[in-house]
């Protein structure tokens, strides 16, 4: 017999393995004759909620887009949050659903999963979200009305009512627009409002609003002031910028210029203030410094209380009045955050609620240029400062607190302007200047919200008079650094030490060795060298990059600022930040540029603006914060005034660290009194973003969705 050929080989293979199947199969059975069947897909699909990040978070939107992931061994078929279904470019391993928010309440989000077998999994993640009673960025400044048969205020920016017996507040179901002046007419039970220079009365609903009077000339000018001769009827309103008062027939509506205002030997006085009442048919307003009273067929006027009359504590920058003619008492408040009771007939001055009235929790204004009432035992204040109103006791200066929904327990921020992340206790730290005059250093905390104060509290100001412009804290021990700008003393470095609420100064540019200083202007950590970075002005050599000892002050220079015109060159630093995996520092030019500078050698070159990268051109940058896990800065890049609107816009811009390529993420516009802001901050271990917003609150953004929920007000 011959050798077998290959063919053979596969012949016999073939029909070796057709018996071991038919063996297996049972000559030819079906599997449920061997007992063998299918397995079912009994397993549960999973899902998880990633924006919201946590529960009981705030939106100022009617529709927010929930994010999140879902997983199941044989794949997902839909995903469904509150009944809407959503979206997916990745078979749902990623999804993304928009929802309808419940205005002025809470939402709770549920999400309902289905797997390819069937399989239905509801509940598998759920979390709430609350919303704002109106659905736009919550703002605070506005005139105020008060119904005094209803004691209740109204605001009007957005339309709101007070109780002030409960504190409540609950929005007004209508749209009011543009409201510059405001009062209630108890003879009348109407509201008259000034929206465009038209004088309009409303019903005790705001509804059916009639002209009273037209716009016309003289004007009522930018944040007039209301006032009603109960006598006569007669409406007389204050354009206090230009110093004259407009009288509004009712029945006509025609107005009556009362200006030329001077003193009996013929001098003018000084430009009025806002703070305008008529009461008895007696006219009082308020300048810089002084309580007058003017006499409108004549238009002279006389100090009641001022510089020349009466004595105590002096009237600064006077806003706000109140006038009781019952006790012969007028209420006057002033730029620093005081209320000073006025003797009428003597122009004696006492302070009835003190600067630092507003105690721990940040209860104060700075100039009362809108909301200002008398409700008979208080006075009524819609701070500008820090978006709430408050009552002030006129007997015991005591500040009660009304309505305006907050998050998180604490002082209330008033201006936000530098944010950083705290790695060591896992919670933000935002500097907050009070009315003009000095810094706080503020805690927040990361799930609650609640807010404490590190430093300068209103209580207590350490240091007074001075302003911290730059923060940053130690990763390894958790001490807080920041830059001291003062009228009265050197700019300088502090150090706050953990668990202490004292700065001490750790150099103001002369101390110790090194180059000599004139002034400090932004600051980070280097932890690799466990030492400061600082940028400042060097004598003799202008611009520079210094390292500072954290424990001595000592400095030494890293690089200097190039020529104005060539690479290198920077102005004022508007931000600096370390980026320790690639050993650089980004340095962030005002003027619109991002540096690059080499940690180990000084070297600079320009990373993103001016030519380099693609995307939407640097203006006017500010506070910057690094993303290492994505390799990307968010910077904030102010605008400037729209030409169409006269607003200003402060974009967040998203830079990429390879390309120095710039994406827009967000963009916000100023309204009223806003100080527009876009403080980013992150935590580098999760990468989770925080920003400060102009309505004064803290924020967590989404990067996927380029959305914001507020995590404390």
């Amino acid at each position: 017999m011959g050798a077998a050929t290959t063919m053979d080989f596969y012949r016999i293979s073939l029909f070796s393995l057709i018996l071991v199947l038919g063996a297996c199969s049972g000559g030819g059975g079906s599997s449920s004759d061997n007992g063998n069947e299918d397995v079912a897909d009994t397993e549960a699909p999973t899902a998880q909620i990633e924006f919201p990040p946590k529960p009981g978070l705030w939106s100022d939107q009617e529709i927010l887009i929930i994010r999140g992931t879902s997983a199941d061994n044989a794949g997902i078929a839909k995903v469904v949050v509150n009944g809407v279904e959503a979206e997916t470019t990745d078979g749902f391993l990623n999804w993304t659903a928009p929802v309808s928010l419940k205005a002025g309440g809470a939402t709770n989000i549920e999400v309902v999963v289905t797997d390819t077998s069937g399989n239905v999994t509801s509940n598998a993640a759920e979390t709430t979200v609350n919303a704002y009673d109106r659905f736009d960025s919550y703002r605070f400044c506005g005139p105020v009305a008060y119904d005094s048969t209803a004691n209740t205020a109204y605001t009007f920016s957005p339309p709101s009512a007070l109780d002030l017996e409960t504190g409540i507040e609950q929005a007004l179901p209508v749209e009011l627009d543009d409201v510059d002046g405001a009062t209630f007419d108890p003879a009348s039970g109407r509201f008259l409002l000034i929206q465009n220079d038209i004088l309009y009365s409303y019903d005790s609903g705001f509804h059916g609003p009639t002209v009273v009077s037209p716009a016309q000339s003289p004007s009522f000018g930018s944040n007039p002031q209301i006032s009603i001769d109960e006598a006569t009827g007669t409406i007389y309103v204050l354009e206090w910028w230009a110093s004259y008062v407009v009288a509004v027939d009712p029945a006509t509506g025609a107005r009556t210029h009362i200006g030329g205002w001077k003193y009996a030997d013929g001098t003018p006085p000084l430009d009025a203030n806002p703070g305008f009442r008529v009461v008895g048919g007696r006219f009082f307003f308020v300048t810089v410094d002084a309580l007058l009273e003017l006499d409108p067929s004549t238009s002279t006027v006389k100090e009641l209380s001022g510089p020349n009359v009466g004595s105590g504590p002096e009237l600064i920058r006077a806003a706000g009045l109140a006038v009781d003619l019952v006790q012969g008492r007028a209420y006057v408040g002033d730029e620093y955050n005081r209320l000073l009771e006025i003797n009428l007939a003597t122009g004696d001055r006492e302070v009835a609620s003190t600067r630092l009235g507003g105690g721990e929790l940040n209860r104060v204004f700075d100039w009362l240029r809108y909301g200002f009432a008398d409700t008979g035992s208080s006075v009524l204040v819609n701070s500008c400062s820090t978006g709430h109103s408050f009552l002030i006791d006129k007997a015991t200066g005591q500040r009660k607190q009304l309505g305006r929904i907050i998050r998180g327990q604490g002082p209330s921020p008033t201006y936000l302007k530098e944010l950083a992340y705290n790695s060591v206790t896992g919670n933000l730290i935002a500097i907050n200047d009070i009315y003009d005059e000095y810094s706080q250093l503020i805690a927040i905390h990361r799930d609650t919200g609640d807010r404490k104060f590190l430093s300068g509290s209103a209580a207590e100001p350490a240091p007074a008079s001075d302003f911290l412009e730059s923060v940053e804290v130690n990763p390894v021990d958790g001490a807080v650094f920041a830059v001291r700008w003062s009228y009265t003393q050197p700019s300088a470095i502090l150090a706050l030490s953990p668990g202490q609420a004292v700065w001490e100064e750790l150099t103001d540019g002369k101390a110790g060795s090194g180059p000599e200083l004139g002034s400090f202007t932004a600051i980070a950590f280097d932890s690799r060298r466990n030492t400061l970075l600082a940028t400042g002005f060097v004598v003799d050599q202008g611009g520079c990059l210094l390292r500072v000892d954290p424990t001595s002050g000592d400095r030494e220079i890293l690089t200097c600022s190039a020529s104005y015109g060539t690479e290198g060159y920077w102005g004022h630093v508007s931000d600096l930040v370390v980026d320790s995996a690639n050993d650089r520092a980004y340095l962030a030019n005002a003027e619109g540029g991002i540096l690059a500078i080499d940690l180990e050698t000084g070297g600079k070159q320009l990373l993103s603006g001016d030519g380099v990268g693609a995307g939407p051109d640097f203006i006017e940058l500010g506070q910057m914060a690094l993303d290492s896990a994505t390799g990307f800065l968010l910077v904030e890049n102010y605008i400037g005034k729209n030409p169409d609107t006269g607003k200003s816009d402060v974009v967040l811009v998203e830079v990429d660290l390879m390309t120095g390529d710039r994406t827009d993420l967000l963009k916000l516009t100023q309204l009223e009194n806003e100080h527009v802001t876009f403080l980013p901050a992150i935590d580098r271990d999760t990468g989770t973003i925080y920003l400060a917003l102009p309505n004064r609150s803290i924020a967590v953004l989404d990067r996927e969705t380029r959305q914001y929920l507020i995590l404390s007000q």
